[in-house]
C-alpha cells in the first residue's frame, strides 16, 4: 500500500530527526524555526495558517521558542494586539545545524535512489504538500 510505504518513510525521517534535535525541542519547534529563515518577521498567525498548526498548540511552540532564546517577539507597530515572531543568532545556527542533519537524513533514507531521483522525490513532496 502506498500510504503505509509514506508512512514508515516519515516516521524513520521523524524518529532520525528527533533523536538529533537538543532536550525538550520537537520538529514543531524545528518547523517553527525553519518557518522564520526568511529574515521577515511573521505573526503567529501566519505560522499557524503557513505551518497548519493550530494556533493554540502554535502558542505553547512560540513561548517554549522564545524562552529558549531562539526567536525573539516584538509589539507589531500596526497592531499592538499582535506579537511578530524573528528568529535569534543561536535560533539560525541551530536552523542551520538542523538542515544539514535534516539532508543527511534525507539522503540516508533514499540511498537506494541515484541524486537526480532523490531530489525529484523532495520536489513532488514539495508539490504536494503545496
Amino acid at each position: 500500500m502506498p500510504t503505509y510505504a509514506l508512512s514508515l518513510l516519515g516516521r524513520e525521517a521523524h524518529d532520525r530527526m528527533a533523536v538529533w534535535l537538543p532536550e525538550g525541542l520537537r520538529l514543531g519547534h524545528l518547523a517553527v524555526l525553519g518557518a522564520l529563515t526568511e529574515g521577515e518577521a511573521r505573526t503567529q498567525r501566519e505560522l499557524s495558517e503557513l505551518l497548519k498548526i493550530h494556533p493554540s498548540d502554535m502558542v505553547t511552540l512560540v513561548d517554549d521558542l522564545a524562552k529558549r532564546e531562539l526567536i525573539s517577539r516584538a509589539t507589531d507597530p500596526a497592531d499592538r494586539r499582535r506579537n511578530l515572531i524573528t528568529l535569534t543568532s543561536s535560533g539560525r545556527k541551530l536552523v542551520r545545524q538542523a538542515t544539514t542533519q535534516s539532508r543527511r537524513i534525507h539522503r540516508e533514507l533514499l540511498s537506494a535512489l541515484s541524486r537526480d531521483e532523490q531530489k525529484s522525490v523532495r520536489e513532488l513532496l514539495d508539490r504536494a504538500l503545496g
